[in-house]
C-alpha cells in the first residue's frame, strides 16, 4: 500500500510496517515510547535491522531519558534520535462549556486519567483528608479502580469520582477546576504492568497546559523536561504529602499567582507542545 500511495515520508509506531517501508526505500520515522527489549525478540531483531537501512531517518522518543537509553545501546543512532514529548490540541479556552460539576465556596481540584498503580492515587489518598478546604474531582479510571479507591475514600466528603468520560468531554471538566494535579510516582505501572515511570510523557500534562490551568506535579526528571518549578507549575516530591498540601494552600490564597502559572504553562504549550508543532519538528528534521 505504501508503494501504491508513494508517500514522501512515513511516520509510524508499528514496527513491522516501518521496517518494510524503510526496506522499500521510503524515508521512515519510527516512534517508540518504551525500551525495545519490552517488545519481544522478533521486534527487537527487526528494529536492529531497520535502523541500519539508508532510508531510515530518525527514531522518535518522548523523553530525554529514553533518548539516552537508545543511544547508549545503539551507538549507530547517535544524532538520529528525536525527542518529542506527547502533545495535545490547542483549546479555545474562553469558550469551553462547563461540565456543571464546579462547587461553590471551595477550591475545586481536578485529576483526569487512569487510576492504576503509580498514577498518584496513593498520594491523593493521604492528601484528601488533610485538605478539607478543597473538593477533589477524579475524572477517569477503570471501573475496578474506581470501586477500589471509592471504597477506601467512602468517608471523605470532599472527593467525587466522576468515572470514565469520553475524551471529547475532558476540556469541559478541566474548565471547572481551579487547580489540576499530576501526582505520578517514581514507578508507574500501565495496562501491561510494565514500569513506565522513567519514560512516560503524560498526555494529561499537555491537556492541563492547553486548558491554562495551574498545575501541581510530581518533581520527577521526566516531568522536569517539560515543566519549570514556580514558572509553569509547582513541583513537589511524589512522597511528601505535606508539600502538596502547602502548594494547594498557596494557590488557594494567591489567585494572581495561580492564574500566572496557568498562563505561563499555556504559552509554553502553544509554542512547543501542540500536535501541529510536533509534526513540524519531524518534517524539519528530515534529511
Amino acid at each position: 500500500e505504501a508503494r501504491l500511495f508513494k508517500p514522501d515520508i512515513v511516520i509510524g509506531r508499528h514496527l513491522a510496517g516501518c521496517f518494510f517501508t524503510s526496506l522499500a526505500g521510503i524515508k521512515t520515522f519510527f516512534e517508540i515510547h518504551s525500551p525495545i527489549e519490552e517488545s519481544g525478540k522478533l521486534t527487537k531483531f527487526l528494529f536492529e535491522q531497520m535502523i541500519n537501512f539508508a532510508s531510515f531517518q530518525k527514531l522518535v522518543v518522548i523523553t530525554c531519558a529514553l533518548k539516552k537509553y537508545y543511544e547508549l545501546r545503539y551507538p549507530e543512532l547517535k544524532n538520529r534520535v528525536l525527542v518529542l514529548p506527547d502533545a495535545a490540541d490547542s483549546l479555545d479556552v474562553e469558550n469551553i462549556q462547563s461540565a456543571g460539576i464546579r462547587l461553590k465556596n471551595t477550591l475545586n481540584v481536578g485529576y483526569t486519567g487512569h487510576l492504576y498503580k503509580g498514577k498518584g492515587m496513593e498520594l491523593l489518598f493521604g492528601l484528601i483528608p488533610i485538605c478539607p478546604f478543597a473538593h477533589f474531582h477524579i475524572v477517569g479510571g477503570r471501573l475496578c479502580d474506581i470501586n477500589y479507591w471509592g471504597e477506601k475514600m467512602f468517608l471523605y466528603p470532599n472527593v467525587t469520582f466522576h468515572g470514565y468520560r469520553p475524551h471529547s468531554e475532558i476540556p469541559s471538566f478541566l474548565n471547572d477546576f481551579d487547580i489540576v494535579l499530576l501526582p505520578n510516582q517514581n514507578e508507574v505501572h500501565g495496562n501491561a504492568s510494565r514500569n513506565i515511570g522513567g519514560w512516560t510523557s503524560p498526555l494529561k500534562l499537555f491537556e492541563y497546559m492547553a486548558a491554562r490551568k495551574a498545575i501541581i506535579a510530581s518533581d520527577l526528571p521526566v516531568l522536569r523536561e517539560v515543566l519549570e518549578n514556580k514558572k509553569t507549575a509547582l513541583l513537589c516530591s511524589p512522597k511528601n504529602i505535606d508539600a502538596w498540601k502547602k502548594s494547594l494552600e498557596l494557590l488557594r490564597d494567591n489567585i494572581i499567582f495561580r492564574k500566572q502559572l496557568g498562563s505561563e504553562a499555556n504559552k509554553v504549550f502553544l509554542k512547543k507542545y501542540t500536535w501541529i508543532s510536533r509534526a513540524k519538528k519531524i518534517f524539519s528534521s528530515c534529511n
